[in-house]
């Protein structure tokens, strides 16, 4: 069976990795020469997401997190362990590349300088280094990112919401190298949250995600939010800027046409924090798996087990990241200073310590009761209630 992968990010290579190991013929092309440019991730992924990658996470790695220091607008913050996770903070073009490598070795073809241009009856037209080319495929992958022309030819309507991200790198004075620090608040952004990751003591990865315009809230959040406090060093080595899809799509495939999206194309990426690598890495996993069960039964109906593997897996949490990211903009500056003060308490710390997973938040929602006990706060645990306990 023949499949051709738009795309060598991580969705598209774990993709490409997965179907040449299960024998089919794997084709990858990728637009830039070089898989991993430009960068638009913050580059800091979980043990779970280790595990589906297939690389040697050390050869990528640049600093290993285990907690955060979460920052309330008025300068005030509080440090968070959890005994479950670690987070690695991955130089991002090394990782592209490693997993590509990864394909290969299994079996997978690569085409560089590759633009797919449309699709139809199993034929896709390419451009390769400026020639007009034909492909012939049994599958269609569109791993091909947040504007994804996969998508676009092929007659799915983008469902999501796309998010503006901005992150620079530059000399940053880290509040703990091992941790990394979020910013809530309107110096930092409306409707989601500022962030630094430590690269070592010296280097930081400086973000912010937002509705729009996200560039202007990270030059803001350097100016003027109390948790940076004078802590950028004023310049800084590399600035990326790129579009978050928010929300999963409506249809992941279309059985008919024999085309799936995944990844960033997919709208497959945690609400609450704009990060899709973990989540891509698990469509690529169902992709596989649905179209294995294709091979063996002759049925294109099979391609619809994709879908339904990737939102039993993730859809609890899909769900209650979206109930989290529109959270986010109801909350004051003054509410979010109040959360800090709940979350300084020892129970609940050990709570976040015991139960939190950065890829599955719905752990820690579901102890929410025990929170909204507190008479103290209750206008706040209004407001979340809201969110979390009324459908």
């Amino acid at each position: 069976m023949k499949i051709l992968i738009v795309g060598a990010g991580p969705a598209g290579s774990i993709a490409g990795r997965y179907l040449a190991k299960a024998d089919m013929d794997v084709t990858i092309i990728e637009e830039h020469g070089v898989p991993g440019f430009p960068v638009q991730c913050a580059g800091l992924i979980s043990e779970k997401c280790i595990r589906l990658t297939g690389i040697n996470i050390k050869k990528v790695t640049e600093n290993i997190i285990d907690g955060m220091c979460v920052h309330g607008p008025s300068g005030r913050y509080i440090e968070l362990r959890s005994k479950h996770n670690k987070g690695y903070v991955i130089e991002r073009k090394l990782f592209d590349q490693e997993l590509l490598k990864v394909a290969i070795k299994k079996g997978a073809k690569i085409k560089v300088k590759t633009r797919f241009v449309d699709a139809s009856n199993g034929k896709a037209r390419i451009i390769s280094s400026g020639t007009e080319q034909t492909d012939n495929y049994d599958i269609l992958l569109g791993c091909d990112g947040v504007q994804s022309t996969v998508a676009k030819q092929t007659g799915f309507n983008h469902s999501y919401k796309v998010f503006s991200g901005a992150q620079i790198e530059g000399r940053f004075e880290c509040h703990d190298r091992h941790m990394v620090e979020l910013f809530f608040g309107s110096s930092a952004s409306p409707d989601f949250f500022g962030y630094a990751i430590p690269i070592n003591e010296e280097i930081a990865r400086i973000g912010v995600v937002a509705g729009e315009r996200a560039h202007i809230y990270l030059k803001k959040m350097l100016e003027s939010h109390k948790g940076i406090d004078n802590r950028f060093r004023g310049s800084h080595l590399e600035i990326n800027v790129g579009g978050i899809p928010i929300g999963l799509m409506e249809r992941l495939v279309d059985p008919e046409k024999r085309v799936m999206l995944i990844g960033d194309s997919a709208g497959q990426v945690k609400p609450y924090t704009g990060g899709g690598i973990y989540y891509g890495a698990l469509g690529a996993k169902f992709a596989c798996e649905a179209i294995t069960k294709f091979r063996d039964s002759g049925d294109p109906d099979a391609l619809i087990n994709y879908e339904q593997g990737f939102i039993e897996e993730v859809g609890k949490e899909l769900e209650t990241g979206m109930r989290l990211l529109a959270l986010y903009s109801s909350l004051t500056d003054d509410d979010y200073d109040t959360i800090i003060e709940i979350l300084s308490q020892e129970s609940i710390k050990n709570l976040i310590s015991e139960k939190g997973d950065m890829d599955r938040p719905s752990t820690l929602v579901r102890e929410l009761p025990q929170l909204l006990r507190n008479f103290k706060y209750i206008k706040l645990m209004g407001k979340i209630a809201r969110h979390f306990l009324i459908s």
